[in-house]
């Protein structure tokens, strides 16, 4: 998995300010209600980022392990946990999903903000699932976000800008997307302007390469490596099935080998 989210990190939690992760932090704690056989007190985090789901979580009684392979993220992440006080509820590493090791079994895994997508390999998937499954105790969840197959190639990316505005400070991103489809990834550059005073002070270039799914692949996947699907549905939206209408979905499954 390829280092990304290095100079973009800073600019990360203004571009997603408008986010609604504590709406999204009820739909995660709906869903381990309803799909997780076993209670869940301790949740290993995939691609942790700067923790803005982490730290509602940990508000609400979870105790949170965090991995992150960017130390720019976890730099930003650990600041937050500290002036929150949550340094007791929150624990970070700086390792790669594919070969981390963690001294204990955790009720829940999870890989939130479409994090699975940048697995973008058979291969790097399964040493991912493999490393997840050795962390979960038998009957937890993972759960997770990604792109669907169907809605991707109906609904195809297109060139987008996007504008935040902060004081006398600007942040510009554009962001272009080129499709691959013999390999079911999108290869987005995304480029950052920011701006002091209408003077371009520090331009950010990245190129992320993110992965989108079928089921049956994602059944096939998690199958071989221990875990049974048992719900797919839409993000924010577990009920409704997922359709070529709507890009973002959200799987379920459990360990159970």
């Amino acid at each position: 998995m390829k280092q990304v989210f290095d100079k973009y990190s800073k600019y990360y939690d203004l571009i997603y300010q408008g986010k609604d992760y504590k709406k999204e932090e009820k739909f995660i704690e709906e869903v381990i209600k309803k799909f997780s056989p076993i209670k869940v007190e301790n949740i290993l985090s995939i691609g942790c980022g700067t923790c803005s789901y982490e730290t509602i979580l940990a508000k609400n009684g979870f105790k949170i392990t965090g991995i992150d392979q960017s130390q720019t993220m976890l730099d930003l992440a650990q600041k937050k946990i500290n002036e929150q006080k949550l340094k007791n509820k929150i624990k970070l590493i700086k390792a790669d999903a594919r070969n981390f090791r963690v001294d204990e079994k955790f009720d829940a895994v999870m890989e939130m903000f479409n994090i699975i997508g940048y697995h973008t390999t058979n291969d790097d998937l399964n040493k991912v699932l493999n490393n997840i499954n050795k962390s979960l105790k038998i009957n937890g969840i993972f759960f997770f976000d990604c792109w669907y197959l169907p809605a991707v190639l109906k609904d195809r990316p297109t060139d987008k800008i996007k504008e935040i505005q902060s004081e006398e400070k600007r942040i510009i991103r554009k962001t272009q997307s080129r499709l691959h489809v013999k390999k079911n990834v999108i290869e987005i550059k995304f480029t950052i302007d920011y701006i002091e005073k209408n003077k371009v002070v520090e331009k950010t270039k990245e190129i992320h390469l993110v992965r989108y799914w079928s089921l049956p692949e994602l059944e096939y996947i998690l199958n071989s490596n221990g875990f049974n699907m048992v719900k797919a549905g839409n993000f924010l939206d577990i009920n409704t099935p997922p359709s070529e209408n709507n890009w973002d979905i959200f799987i379920v499954a459990k360990k159970v080998k």
